[in-house]
């Protein structure tokens, strides 16, 4: 973090959903490899020359930059890509013995030498930090201001980064900014070359990591100081609230980018009452509709009203398995859906927040998904249906199941058949899994509905008739009457 740090589309088989994999946002790459190289072992005197001298603005104007970050005795304060000190040394008075900071840097050399010389001022609440290129290393909840100065341009991974602070900062909690003017014909032959972004693009990466822009100071010549907020997460979009129907961005460590969560109430929300949760699994990456739109579909039928359900729309970066790949930590569907999509719902909406109260639907491999996840954790869903879904396949071979589970080792762990057969006594007290009808995959479900009967599993069984394979098919409804029935 220093200086600071920090398609191919598969067409695969058939029509079958799964013959695209189209992620929404690729994962995170280097925007500027080695950058950082010259802090991995940097002669610190020449650095204190460097930065903290006469002629450098954010050196010249450091009293003015401070005054800018509004800072309270008692606060918590990361200065990210702090180097030689400089600021982290103004800020140790400014917050007080009841306050801290965090001197967050990507070289342990400047950490160390931060650390030496707060210890001869006898600056008690300083505290050092190593950071890694996509991570600023701090607990969450534990700052109330992140500094940024002249450290953007160091880092590799700036969304990974922002999202690390995010994270770190509490409720409300702000980021400062200040960074060089990158503008053609403007800035010198340096910044041209050495900073990759200029203040427009910084801002819109800062906005995508879950922040808003609340203000900016002019002060300055060579360089830029904005402030933004920390956005809670979660918070519903205000221009896609609809009546009924909510929207929220969840920017998650287990996705490649930001996601939307739409959530349909029922019409008529019952003061102290408290909802069993559908969760209406995507069988596409985003909100793609190739497939039909199952959102509609619940609005066609009713079905939020007929049977009193909160239903849940989650989607996904990558094509969704409901599976965490094997090595790749933007693709760990399963972690996502149970630690944030859950935990979202529960948090802001009236549902049942036992095992009773979660129901999960399905077709293809979102059909698969809701069994896997049942099967995976029977002590957290109560239901699972599938309709026209891939159940008994053995190996990753077909339908963008690779890229997603990542080896065939992985994919044991969520092998249908497998998990039946360890779970099958947990399972026989009651009707669980639901099996209805089929469009191309009729040969799974029939050796699946086989398969349960060996096990002794009940499960209510649909063979037929045909349909099209998408979610307007007629085939919802009757699945939706399997899951809340008493």
């Amino acid at each position: 973090m220093k200086r600071r740090h920090i398609a191919i589309r598969l067409l695969l088989a058939g029509f079958f959903c799964g013959a695209i994999v189209a992620p929404l946002v690729a994962q995170e790459k280097s925007v500027r490899p080695g950058v950082n190289k010259p802090f991995d072992n940097p002669d610190v005197g020449q650095f204190i020359e460097r930065f903290e001298r006469e002629g450098r603005e954010v050196f010249d104007q450091r009293k003015k930059i401070a005054l800018a970050c509004r800072i309270k005795p008692g606060m918590a304060i990361a200065d990210v890509g702090a180097g030689t000190g400089l600021y982290t040394r103004m800020f140790s008075p400014e917050v007080g013995a009841k306050g801290k900071v965090y001197a967050v840097d990507i070289s342990q050399k400047f950490v160390d030498h931060v650390l030496e010389g707060c210890k001869t001022l006898k600056m008690t609440n300083v505290e050092g930090v190593v950071c890694k290129p996509f991570s600023v290393n701090l607990p969450p909840g534990s700052i109330d201001l992140a500094f940024i100065c002249a450290t953007y341009h160091h880092f590799e991974y700036p969304y990974k980064t922002m999202r690390s602070i995010h994270r770190a900062l509490r409720d409300g909690g702000q980021v400062v900014i200040v960074d060089y003017k990158r503008i053609k014909g403007v800035s010198s032959e340096w910044i041209m070359g050495h900073v990759r972004a200029g203040q427009e693009t910084v801002t819109k990466e800062v906005l995508k990591a879950g922040f808003k822009l609340v203000g900016e100071e002019k002060f300055l010549k060579e360089s830029y100081l904005m402030r933004f907020e920390k956005m809670a997460e979660g918070a519903p979009e205000e221009k896609e609230n609809t009546g009924t129907l909510k929207t929220h961005t969840l920017r998650s460590e287990y996705q490649a980018g930001p996601t939307r969560v739409r959530v349909l109430l029922p019409d008529t929300i019952e003061k102290g009452k408290h909802y069993s949760a559908l969760y209406v699994l995507p069988v596409e990456a985003g909100g793609g509709t190739r497939w039909g739109d199952a959102l509609a579909e619940v609005r066609r039928g009713d079905l939020h009203n007929k049977h009193g359900l909160i239903c849940v729309f989650p989607e996904f970066s990558h094509l969704p398995w409901f599976a965490d790949h094997a090595s790749d930590a933007t693709i760990r569907q399963e972690s996502y859906f149970l630690r944030d999509v859950l935990p979202l719902v529960e948090k802001i909406y009236p549902v049942k927040t036992g095992k009773a109260g979660r129901l999960l639907v399905g077709f293809s491999k979102s059909g698969w998904g809701a069994w896997s996840l049942l099967l995976r954790h029977p002590d957290t869903f109560a239901r699972a249906a599938a309709w026209d879904a891939p159940l008994t396949k053995a190996r990753p071979d077909q339908f963008g199941m690779g890229p997603i589970f990542g080896s065939q080792e992985n994919f044991e762990k969520y092998k249908i058949t497998t998990l039946l057969k360890q779970h099958a006594e947990l399972l026989r007290p009651h009707k669980r899994l639901g099996l209805f009808g089929y469009g191309g995959f009729r040969t799974h479900h029939e050796q699946m509905h086989r398969r349960l009967d060996e096990l002794k599993i009940p499960h209510a069984y649909a063979d037929g008739p045909q349909r099209k394979h998408d979610w307007h098919s007629g085939w919802l409804a009757e699945a939706v009457e399997f899951l809340v029935a008493e």
